[in-house]
């Protein structure tokens, strides 16, 4: 797999699907990007509904997939400090040297969880350098203390159990099954995800913990300008239809369309709907 190097020393594997008409120029580039204990293997399936028209980027967060992750020891930022950049920024500016060194001037960013967060982070950062955002079941403001409590395994926060327990551990005791719909899915999808969420360093997630349970973007998401599209379950625990309303009130220039009798993980279960939804929005704000 190809990767780039960060600034700070990060190595960052990507893949980068092109099924558009080679003839053709001028091709817009989607990037897809993966929520917390995910990789980019979970958004293979909405490729082949957007790889016809776009070009399609994914990509693996610092410390997830075949990306490497900070020592031990340091934030997950990738040093003790890092001018004053959390968690979220970083996560933005890896996505920012990853353009730069592709050589892609604008990008439709698609963010699945904490994927959209880090969408947003991008949108205010950097403005210039990004067409639509969708976020999809993305907690952008304050995640609900009840979800915050389930994960947090009876420890005083999720962050402390995943440091105590370790990933494999951890999420033997919390169970994976309720974090996606468990109504969607094969047998061989949930023991799938259930090893793949597993093989995340236990150093990197405490540091996303830490990061995203006091995450809330309420003061920058007036100041976003992007058009944007929120795509929500109104069964997921981390985001519900009231906290995405009030997402949808804050942001100037946003939509929020509802999935009915679904739960977490729309992305990857509904991987056709969810491309639709993102190229309809698309073409709705060129």
């Amino acid at each position: 797999m190809p990767t780039i190097t960060t600034d700070d020393g990060i190595n960052i594997d990507y893949v980068l699907d092109d099924f558009t008409d080679p003839w053709e120029d001028g091709k817009e580039v989607i990037g897809l990007l993966h929520g917390s204990t995910l990789n980019k293997k979970f958004y293979g399936p909405m490729v082949p509904y957007l790889g016809r028209r776009f070009k399609v980027l994914r990509w693996d967060q610092r410390g997830r997939g075949l990306s490497s992750a900070p020592p031990p020891g340091s934030t997950l930022s990738g040093e003790a400090e890092d001018d004053g950049v959390n968690v979220g920024r970083r996560y933005a500016k890896d996505a920012l040297s990853l353009m730069d060194q592709l050589g892609i001037e604008k990008i439709h960013w698609v963010g699945d969880s904490s994927g959209g967060i880090t969408g947003a982070n991008f949108a205010y950062l950097f403005p210039d350098r990004i067409k639509t955002l969708t976020c999809i079941q993305s907690p952008l403001v304050k995640i609900p203390e009840d979800f915050a409590k389930a994960w947090a395994a009876g420890e005083e926060t999720p962050a402390a159990a995943i440091a105590k327990y370790g990933m494999a551990k951890y999420y033997e005791i919390i169970g994976t099954d309720w974090v996606t719909d468990p109504g969607k899915g094969s047998e061989n999808f949930h023991a799938w995800q259930r090893a793949e969420r597993k093989k995340i360093e236990t150093h990197t997630y405490v540091g996303h913990w830490i990061w995203q349970l006091d995450a809330d973007l309420t003061k920058e998401l007036p100041h976003i300008q992007t058009p944007t599209q929120l795509l929500c379950g109104d069964k997921g625990g981390i985001c519900p239809i009231e906290q995405q309303e009030r997402i949808q009130k804050l942001m100037p220039n946003c939509t929020l369309k509802i999935y009915e009798n679904t739960g977490h993980g729309i992305a990857f279960q509904e991987p056709q709907k969810a491309a639709e939804d993102v190229m309809e929005f698309i073409d709705k704000n060129r």
